[in-house]
């Protein structure tokens, strides 16, 4: 031990050998974890979008709570006003949502035309074998094809995945209310109850950790939310005024994937982009001009004094993270990965600095 504590370098290669051996007896005993792992996956939907209503309806709940001392009257007042914006969802925005996608989705085969269309003048215009792109779009046709086909075999399997699609949903549905509730409910307490069951010398830290953990969530989905309401009114407008067909819609679209930072305005408006395509190649420029500028507002203007600066990150790691996210576990990762580096890396820092003013203490 002492010649551990003497070497470094000998320090750190025994922990990460002993790592390994964790990791490699985990591997072993793996099927005895499987009921955790299946309390987890059915628990995960349920508690991330519980978190997310909760934390963007917060400031109604605090506000209500200030007016009205009683807890369940203000919990009460803040479910009516979800109901409130679900109704309003539901009533006003969904039917015309449904006629713009039926209205999208007639307008697919004269989208493909005019783009194949385009393809073949501008195969002529620079003396282009079309064989090649003929090939290379039949080739893309059948793999196409062959997603859908795929898709609907999945979807059409049998009773068993419409019995598992429609208990997950069950589950979600009467799980998310009663999450809510107690988050109101319990949500202030929580710090308490975490102090009661670490020792008393930690008690400082695990305060300061929730309150980390609380404050950086608020911020960032609660900003969150307001930058997509920006990108997608923005674009709506943009749509609108280039004269986009479906323009709800789509807006709707640009705005749900400015939830991935950077690329979804891009990714969100690829649509859009397509559809003005084939009204000119001047509209589809004006659309991607107006879309950067848009995103450009977001990334310097928008979020900076939306979020503040507690969750400023350099755009190369927003970017790295990103990428890392979407490579590894998709666009669940892309969604979740920013707030959960913001809390973990204001975790960290919390954890830093109780290291360091307990380092000074014992030097003094």
């Amino acid at each position: 031990m002492k010649f551990l504590k003497e070497s470094k370098f000998f320090y750190v290669l025994t922990i990460l050998i002993l790592i390994g051996l964790v990791i490699g007896i985990y591997n072993w005993i793996s099927f005895i974890f499987y009921p955790f792992e299946a309390f987890f996956i059915s628990l995960f939907a349920p508690i991330i979008i519980a978190v997310f209503i909760f934390y963007i309806f917060l400031p109604v709940y605090k506000l209500t709570k200030i007016k009205i001392k009683t807890d369940l009257i203000a919990i009460l007042i803040t479910f009516f006003v979800i109901a409130l914006v679900l109704f309003f969802i539901f009533s006003t925005l969904l039917p015309s949502l449904f006629q713009q996608i039926t209205q999208l989705v007639t307008l697919i085969p004269s989208v493909i035309n005019e783009i194949i269309s385009w393809i073949e003048a501008f195969t002529i215009e620079y003396n282009i074998s079309s064989a090649d792109v003929y090939q290379y779009l039949y080739d893309l046709d059948i793999s196409v094809t062959n997603i859908v086909t795929n898709i609907i075999e999945s979807l059409t399997s049998g009773v068993t995945s419409i019995l598992t699609l429609t208990i997950r949903s069950a589950i979600i549905i009467f799980t998310v209310p009663l999450l809510l509730f107690f988050l109101y409910k319990d949500g202030d307490k929580l710090p308490d109850q975490i102090v009661r069951i670490v020792p008393s010398q930690y008690e400082d830290l695990a305060l300061d950790l929730a309150e980390a953990f609380h404050l950086n969530a608020s911020n960032y989905i609660g900003g969150r939310v307001i930058v997509c309401l920006y990108v997608g009114v923005a674009a709506y407008i943009i749509f609108l005024i280039l004269g986009v067909p479906n323009a709800l819609l789509l807006g709707l679209i640009t705005g749900i994937f400015d939830i991935i930072p950077y690329f979804g305005p891009f990714i969100g408006a690829a649509p859009a982009f397509l559809i003005a395509a084939t009204i000119s190649p001047t509209t589809a420029l004006l659309l991607t001009v107006l879309i950067t500028v848009v995103q450009l507002f977001e990334s310097y203007l928008v979020t900076p004094l939306v979020m503040g600066k507690s969750l400023e990150m350099h755009p190369a790691t927003v970017v790295i993270l990103v990428l890392f996210a979407n490579e590894l576990i998709g666009l669940i990762g892309m969604i979740l990965i920013l707030p959960v580096y913001a809390i973990l890396k204001a975790c960290a820092l919390v954890v830093f600095n109780y290291i360091n003013e307990n380092k000074k203490q014992q030097s003094i």
